[in-house]
């Protein structure tokens, strides 16, 4: 089984490697046909299949890149969250359609935003409960 990581960001590709240096490096790229515009609209598109409304204005920066960079961020989070099974959709990610390329790429983006809100929703709590803890204190 792969496990990647991201080698070096390029202006038109994210070169990725194996960790183990066994199967080499390749350059991850968008959809054929696509930009960071076209995918951005595809994605929104994802979103409102899947949770039936539109991704909320505080949210969109979070489902749009402007270039590779950005979106290599997140695939470096995801990579670090759950290194096999995101190692997994970069595996099948080029022998597959273009739909489905987009699918692993949205599949990618909501898992680290849902991860993402996860968090700030614990912290947040994690604060709310030592403010009723001083309160009940009180």
């Amino acid at each position: 089984m792969s496990n990647y990581t991201i080698f070096t960001i390029h202006s038109s590709s994210i070169e990725i490697i194996d960790k183990d240096y066994a199967l080499g490096r390749f350059h991850f790229t968008l959809p054929e046909g696509y930009n960071f515009d076209t995918l951005s609209k595809e994605l929104y598109s994802c979103y409102k299949y899947k949770y039936g409304k539109k991704i909320p204005r505080g949210k969109i920066p979070d489902y749009t890149f402007r270039r590779y960079s950005e979106f290599a961020a997140t695939l470096s989070y995801a990579l670090k969250i759950y290194p096999q099974q995101v190692s997994s959709a970069i595996d099948a990610y080029n022998q597959c359609s273009v739909n489905m390329q987009i699918e692993i790429i949205f599949s990618i983006v909501d898992m680290v935003n849902r991860i993402d809100a996860s968090f700030v929703s614990a912290q947040d709590d994690d604060k709310a409960q030592e403010v009723v803890d001083v309160l009940d204190a009180l």
